[in-house]
């Protein structure tokens, strides 16, 4: 009969499993540090908003939910949230601080001399509730706001609105959250 041998030294402990309070512990604190880090986050670069308007159809409506991050420069194309009177509001950028915005009888909008192709956002141009004086240059600081849908859209086409100050603006838009179909 052979008996098996322990081989180990003295002073060699065997392992014992973590207590499960530590264990707790530990996950509890992981879990309060991502919270934390999160609302920071949420606080002072992204943002969550919900639309209330139709200004954006298709590509948003009202209802759905999008996540913004807050930048220091922002580009022509870019959909963003600014605030306008204490409302939040979903446009996209058309011009910025400098450029020449001039718009058509039949709603192209031509920035610098160049028609822009908006083809893949609206389905038809339109010259809308349009009521300034164009062409205009937009003001330092400033960005031409437009709806991509036009026909409805309050917007920079209309002098109560008009180019809005950049720090109006509180975000990019990133991506839809909610719904997730479209």
């Amino acid at each position: 009969m052979t008996r098996e041998i322990e081989n180990r030294s003295l002073s060699e402990k065997p392992k014992k499993a973590s207590p499960f309070w530590i264990r707790f512990l530990r996950i509890l604190i992981l879990i309060i540090a991502i919270v934390g880090v999160s609302i920071t986050l949420s606080q002072k670069v992204f943002f969550v908003y919900r639309i209330s308007g139709n200004a954006m159809e298709p590509a948003y409506r009202k209802g759905d939910i999008v996540l913004t991050a807050a930048r220091k420069e922002y580009k022509a194309g870019q959909i963003v949230v600014v605030s306008d009177g204490g409302k939040l509001l979903i446009r996209r950028i058309a011009a910025l601080s400098g450029d020449k915005v001039d718009i058509t009888k039949d709603g192209v909008i031509v920035v610098n001399g160049t028609a822009l192709d908006e083809r893949s956002y609206i389905s038809q141009p339109s010259y809308g509730k349009t009521n300034i004086s164009l062409p205009m240059t937009v003001p330092e600081e400033s960005v031409f706001l437009l709806g991509d849908n036009r026909k409805k859209a309050i917007d920079s086409r209309v002098e109560s609105f008009g180019c809005l100050k950049t720090g109006d603006i509180k975000g990019r838009v990133l991506f839809r959250i909610w719904p997730l179909w479209r």
